[in-house]
């Protein structure tokens, strides 16, 4: 945008704050694989490490980690 002497016209902030703003925050879902379904509150509960071959994670939701009195294998 230039302004009518040819210069670059600024840019108002607030129209780059509200644009900033409105950008929505994405959104984190992981497999419990306790209630071995999708969760939103999943989180790191235990990692499994093999000799050979790929490793694996488990992650357990809110609901299953207080249920089960899960916490992770590192803080137990």
């Amino acid at each position: 945008m230039q302004s009518p002497r040819g210069q670059a016209a600024p840019v108002p902030t607030l129209l780059v704050m509200a644009t900033m703003e409105s950008i929505p925050t994405p959104a984190s879902f992981a497999w419990c694989h306790w209630h071995e379904g999708p969760s939103g509150t999943a989180e790191l509960i235990r990692i499994i490490e093999q000799g050979s071959g790929p490793g694996a994670a488990l992650y357990a939701c809110a609901p299953c980690r207080e249920q089960r009195r899960l916490v992770p294998d590192w803080q137990a």
